[in-house]
């Protein structure tokens, strides 16, 4: 008997992964479905011209937003640093060896992809933007809260 309330339960959350408002039109939802299979966590909204959906996949937290017909009009992906393209790590760690990377924020659209990358030093929090080809600007920089509150590392010759 407990065998079966078991089978059971997992049957209502296996159908709740894709729970959806039941006015999400079917096509955007055979999109998603076949796009994003392994999705989890799946949240959809809708707007007056668009859906938005946010869900998990592999690790990643992620949001799309497609319009009536389906057609996927922007993505954020929310991801640590080690996660971006090799080229782009790269390039950051060089430039910024003495940050510590803290979080990734890629937005995407039809015309372009860019990668909000969070990072700290000891006075201050930045958000480097990188395009695809690798360009990087300071998108923002902030005061850390905490700035002074711990020690400065200081290097003792002997």
């Amino acid at each position: 008997m407990k065998r079966i309330a078991v089978v059971a339960m997992l049957a209502i959350f296996s159908t709740a992964l894709y729970a959806t408002p039941p006015d999400v039109n079917e096509k955007v939802l055979k999109i998603f479905k076949t796009t994003f299979t392994n999705a989890k966590d799946v949240k959809w909204s809708e707007y007056e011209s668009n859906y938005s959906v946010s869900f998990s996949l592999e690790g990643i937290q992620s949001k799309v937003v497609y319009d009536k017909d389906g057609n996927m009009l922007s993505s954020l992906r929310y991801y640590a640093p080690e996660r971006l393209p090799v080229n782009i790590y790269g390039k950051l760690k060089k430039k910024y060896e003495d940050r510590t990377l803290f979080g990734v924020t890629e937005s995407s659209t039809d015309q372009e992809i860019a990668y909000y990358v969070k990072m700290y030093d000891a006075k201050n929090w930045y958000t480097i933007k990188i395009d695809a080809g690798g360009s990087m600007e300071t998108y923002e920089k902030l005061k850390r809260a905490d700035a002074g509150q711990f020690p400065e590392k200081k290097n003792h010759k002997k």
